[in-house]
Formats: structure tokens, C-alpha cells, sequence
């Protein structure tokens, strides 16, 4: 899933996505987003009702960001058993790889599930975000071939992304630089914690 933005999405977005992160959600209103965006407050309510509805939003594009650069690689040709072990390993690199060179993204999203603004999106959408849907997919893959260890899907999923976001927040916040050797040790762990 690749959605297009506009260019002037785009500006809006990268804008309020740096200025949120300096002033947090109700330090930034529309009118800073607008001129940072150098755009007029008028462009900015076309694409978006209100500065709930562009953060709502900015936490979909993120999402999205991030899922199409993980299933560029993964999902283009179909998931085997035999194959399963590799697209994992590609799959939880890409997760990793994309938030260390993201992390703004990163740290809004931090900040996004924890503020009402979550379960403001959960109530308007009703349904996951598209990241979480396709890592959800990515996993239930792997059971349903009996490549990985019958479990509950949310344990599994829990045991696979909660390894994987502290290694991304130790390298983001705690400035802990992590080799290529050290994150391929902890995917191979991760791994070999769910195959059968």
C-alpha cells in the first residue's frame, strides 16, 4: 500500500512533523504548521478540517512511510515456508533501518500513542494502523505456513516489536549506536526465540 501525496501535503506534513516535535501537539497550532509550511491557512484547511484531522493524519502518513519501505522488499513475491526465515530477517532490518534514519518519525509516533490522540484515531478509523496490520499480516504469514512456533498472535507480536522498538529507542534516545553485527544478533534472537 503506497498512497500518494501532494507536494504541498508533503510540506505540510514535514512542517507540523518538526514542529510538533519542538512544541509538542497543543504548542503548535495551525497558523505556525501554515507559515512553516509556507503555505496559507486557507491551503491548509483543503486538505485538512482541523488540526486534529492533520494530526490524525500526520500518524496515517507516518505509518505509511514506514510500511511501504518494509513491504517494498518483503511483500513482492510471495511468502514461503522455505523462504520465511529470510523474509524475516529482511523484514525486522527494514523496520529497524527505517526508524533509525526516521527519527522523527519515530519519536512523533512515540509521542502520538502516548496521547488521547490514539484513541481518537482508534474510535475514527476503528481498525489498526496500517503498520501494525502489516506486521500483524507479516506474523499470522508465518504461522499459517508453520514456519514459526504456534503461539497467541499477540504474544508473538509483542515479543518480536517490543525487542525491536527498545534496540530503536536505546540508539535514538540513549545516543547508543548500534553495528550492523549487533542488530542481525538481535534479529537471529529474535528469531530463534520463535522458530519452530
Amino acid at each position: 500500500m503506497n498512497i500518494q501525496y501532494t507536494h504541498k501535503e508533503e510540506q505540510i506534513f514535514q512542517s507540523a512533523l518538526s514542529l510538533i516535535l519542538d512544541k509538542g501537539f497543543h504548542g503548535t497550532p495551525m497558523s505556525q504548521i501554515a507559515k512553516a509550511s509556507q503555505v496559507s491557512i486557507g491551503t491548509i484547511y483543503h486538505y485538512f478540517e482541523s488540526k486534529d484531522d492533520l494530526i490524525l493524519q500526520l500518524f496515517s502518513y507516518s505509518k505509511n512511510k514506514v510500511s511501504a519501505f518494509i513491504t517494498d522488499s518483503v511483500f513482492d513475491d510471495p511468502i514461503t515456508k522455505e523462504n520465511y526465515e529470510e523474509k524475516f530477517m529482511i523484514f525486522w532490518r527494514r523496520f529497524i533501518s527505517f526508524y533509525l534514519k526516521h527519527p522523527s518519525i519515530f519519536s512523533f509516533l512515540e509521542q502520538f500513542y502516548a496521547s488521547p490522540y490514539y484513541e481518537m484515531y482508534q474510535k475514527k478509523y476503528c481498525a489498526s494502523n496500517y503498520s501494525e496490520d502489516t506486521i500483524n499480516r507479516f506474523l499470522n504469514e508465518g504461522l499459517s505456513l508453520n514456519a514459526i512456533r504456534k503461539m497467541s498472535s499477540h504474544i508473538l507480536y509483542t515479543f518480536c516489536l517490543g525487542s525491536v522498538i527498545f534496540l530503536i529507542r536505546n540508539s535514538i534516545y540513549g545516543q547508543k549506536k548500534h553495528t550492523e553485527n549487533q542488530i542481525n544478533q538481535l534479529i537471529q534472537t529474535i528469531w530463534n526465540g520463535v522458530k519452530i
